[in-house]
């Protein structure tokens, strides 16, 4: 799945440095309690969904940023 610059910026949600305990899409798969909640920029430069539960929603460190178009 091809994820295009212009939707990482658009969905307003942070692109982070580590996945933490968040999970990607095939350790959650079937789990309908799990929403999208950040991005992490792959090694490939490609940008992979993170998913979390209400109570994993990323709470901004004053170190996360959300991206501009520009510095993607």
């Amino acid at each position: 799945m091809m994820i295009d610059k212009t939707a990482v910026v658009g969905s307003e949600l942070p692109v982070l440095a580590t996945k933490a305990d968040l999970k990607y899409l095939d350790e959650v798969g079937g789990q309908g309690q799990y929403r999208q909640v950040a991005w992490i920029k792959s090694t490939t430069g490609t940008f992979v969904p993170l998913y979390g539960i209400g109570d994993d929603l990323v709470r901004l460190d004053g170190q996360t940023e959300f991206p501009d178009q520009e510095a993607l």
